[in-house]
């Protein structure tokens, strides 16, 4: 009798973990169902993001290079800005996606330049109070948003701006 007993007791604790077992399963084939859509999503985002990023630095560069070619910017001031649109679209891109500072980006553009961080600190310094608020936020957005501020108020001179690029 106590045989069957444990028999009986051992039989319904395989039932509950079969049971348990089965509700996992169906937990863990939802979860990768998830997975696969969060992924298309993120990718579906980066796709987006690398876009925009580049379309944002052409234009950045259109209105330097429309600025230089009518005299309103030039020398330092202009390498420092074309440096710094040129590689808009990389910095946005490894601030969103490898979690870089802007400053990091900004380094690793000027690896290959004559250009130095301090070059980039002294023109930001001569740059408007929005300018600079926008640049030391040292994220993606205050980095756009530092860039059109800067490349759309050379067309465009500001009354505020005691400053010129």
């Amino acid at each position: 009798m106590l045989a069957f007993s444990i028999i009986a007791v051992l039989v319904l604790i395989l039932i509950f973990f079969v049971l348990k077992v089965q509700s996992l399963q169906k937990l863990v084939n939802s979860n990768k169902h998830l997975a696969k859509q969060n992924a298309s999503k993120a990718n579906s985002a980066f796709v987006t993001l690398s876009t925009t990023a580049k379309s944002l630095q052409q234009i950045f560069i259109e209105r330097v290079e429309s600025a230089s070619s009518k005299g309103l910017i030039s020398g330092k001031k202009y390498d420092v800005l074309i440096l710094i649109v040129s590689s808009s679209a990389k910095i946005i891109f490894d601030n969103c996606e490898k979690g870089h500072s802007i400053e990091e980006g900004l380094n690793i553009a000027l690896r290959d330049t004559e250009l130095s961080m301090e070059d980039i600190k002294s023109f930001m310094q001569e740059q408007p109070n929005d300018v600079r608020i926008s640049w030391v936020k040292n994220t993606a957005d205050g980095f756009i948003k530092a860039c059109d501020l800067m490349t759309s108020g050379l067309l465009a001179p500001r009354a505020s701006s005691s400053a010129s690029v």
